[in-house]
């Protein structure tokens, strides 16, 4: 089959000889070209291993085809972990011929010593499509896992012509490919579109939202990151699901960034006295459980003691609660709770004394130069409204979404931009919560009077505004002073446990809604 040095020899015996000249044989199993355009980048391999070929000079060589039986002479050497032969000499002895697939299973993929043997050979495998990164350095990673949460990355390189945008997420899929590593990844690197071929015959979703898995914490990196001591579902890195806690990683340039830095720090600290290194915690994982960076979307629970290290972040008031669809409302509820709790003892990020100046979305968007682009709705009203009126929506009952058409999906409407139109949607609300048994009848009767007052001098504001009378100027005090007699009217009836806490956390927003709006029915346009 090959030599080195002076006798015959495998690839398998060549992946041994680091730093060594080798002469080897074996057959092409990519065109060169698809993997690093403008290098030799191959990769051939025999009855019993693979290995790469690499020169930054690829014109010195032959053209390279997938088939080709090659005999190279070079260095073995590795680079980021991967086995390969630094070319000095190739010649094509044969082309045309067949390229072994070996089948394999993820559970090869997570043991060293098979994970190794594999590497350089072109393997086939069945794996289920659960997550697509963002596209950097050239190629995009997908996350394909197994019945058993067995894990691996697909790298597929822009220069392969795939495109990962046609592949569907949340299906099984028959993925051939070259097994090969980047650092301690092991991973395998697809050649074309038909690599990734849909499995026709329907097979069950392998995760499930709630998906509880064990885990030992290495590190908390800082008040809602930590890392674990071993992957699960190929990630290494926990971005705490459902909040958000002040950034340190940036400069400090300005108060806010010094304020964003302090809060940060004690976020990170508290967490550090919820978790330390070696500790076992259950990773209760999300509807979609790894975000754009790869990370897994979890909530944490201590396993000593059940503590749910999320909610208690918002509860001791250092973390804001940060919802992005898909969601529960029962969660959000959960959630919301903690923090108005947090908001009225006035503790940590809340503490009137010194608050946190920037929620960490905000704080982010301006560290970075970039514009909120996520619509922003109320969990409670299910109306939503532009990324850059976020903070016309409590922060108890802030949820997020990716666009205008995702929250009307989910069942979010726009906030109007009538005042009229703001105030009849509130008489039907309080209507609602009414027969809901959320408020009771002489506290409905009340503060319906005063919606119907509001109601009736937004009729008369539309008549006379365009004119700006004194009539218009004497109508909108009178608006300004039945608004203060409703938002008093409605603390006073929850004072008095005449209506509840989702009553009171439904209609709140509707004060300064309101308030800030157009006037008139007839400038109503669609919130978008």
């Amino acid at each position: 089959m090959g030599g080195i040095g002076s006798g015959r020899g495998s690839l398998k015996e060549a992946r041994s000889r680091i730093g060594q000249s080798v002469t080897v044989e074996g057959v092409a199993n990519v065109d060169n070209g698809l993997l690093q355009p403008g290098k030799l980048s191959v990769y051939i391999q025999d009855e019993q291993a693979g290995i790469q070929l690499f020169s930054h000079d690829p014109d010195r060589f032959p053209t390279v085809r997938e088939g080709d039986r090659l005999r190279v002479t070079g260095t073995v050497g590795e680079y980021r972990q991967v086995t390969q032969v630094m070319v000095d000499r190739l010649e094509v002895l044969d082309r045309g011929d067949p390229v072994s697939v070996e089948s394999i299973h993820l559970s090869d993929a997570a043991d060293p010593e098979s994970a190794e043997a594999l590497e350089g050979r072109l393997v086939s495998l069945e794996g289920y499509l659960l997550h697509q990164s963002e596209s950097s350095g050239g190629g995009t990673n997908l996350t394909v896992i197994d019945e058993n949460l067995q894990a691996l990355t697909l790298r597929v390189w822009e220069s392969t012509g795939i495109n990962p945008d046609a592949l569907r997420s949340d299906r099984w899929y028959t993925i051939t490919g070259i097994f090969s590593q980047y650092r301690d990844t092991y991973q395998v690197l697809p050649r074309s579109q038909e690599d990734l071929q849909l499995m026709e015959e329907p097979r069950e979703r392998p995760i499930e939202e709630g998906e509880q898995v064990e885990a030992e914490v290495e590190q908390v990196v800082d008040g809602d990151t930590l890392r674990l001591a071993e992957p699960v579902l190929g990630a290494d890195n926990v971005r705490f699901l459902h909040i958000d806690t002040p950034e340190t990683y940036h400069k400090v340039e300005n108060e806010k960034d010094r304020n964003q830095m302090n809060h940060g720090k004690r976020a990170t600290n508290h967490m550090r006295s919820l978790l330390s290194p070696g500790d076992e915690v259950v990773l209760k994982l999300g509807e979609e459980p790894l975000d754009d960076y790869g990370r897994l979307l979890a909530e944490v629970t201590r396993k000593t003691d059940g503590m749910n290290t999320n909610l208690e972040m918002v509860k001791k008031g250092y973390a804001i609660t940060y919802f992005i669809w898909p969601f529960s409302d029962e969660s959000v509820d959960i959630y919301s709770r903690m923090l108005t709790m947090a908001k009225e003892r006035e503790t940590g990020i809340w503490d009137p004394e010194d608050p946190l100046l920037e929620p960490p979305f905000v704080f982010r968007a301006r560290d970075r130069g970039s514009e909120l682009y996520r619509p922003v709705g109320d969990f409670q009203t299910k109306y939503y409204v532009p990324a850059k009126e976020w903070e016309s929506v409590p922060a108890e009952n802030r949820v997020f979404f990716n666009s205008e058409k995702e929250a009307e999906d989910a069942g979010y409407r726009p906030l109007p931009e009538s005042r009229l139109q703001r105030v009849r949607d509130l008489q039907t609300m309080l209507r609602n919560l009414y027969r809901e048994d959320e408020v009771d009848r002489a506290a409905e009767r009340k503060l319906n009077s005063r919606v119907k007052t509001m109601e009736r001098l937004l009729i008369k504001l539309e008549e006379t505004e365009k004119n700006r009378t004194e009539k218009a100027v004497s109508l909108r005090q009178q608006l300004q002073r039945a608004v203060k007699k409703w938002e008093s009217d409605l603390m006073k009836e929850y004072r008095h446990d005449r209506l509840t806490d989702v009553t009171l956390a439904t209609l709140s927003p509707f004060t300064e809604w309101i308030r800030s709006s157009n006037p008139g029915v007839g400038e109503q346009k669609n919130a978008s």
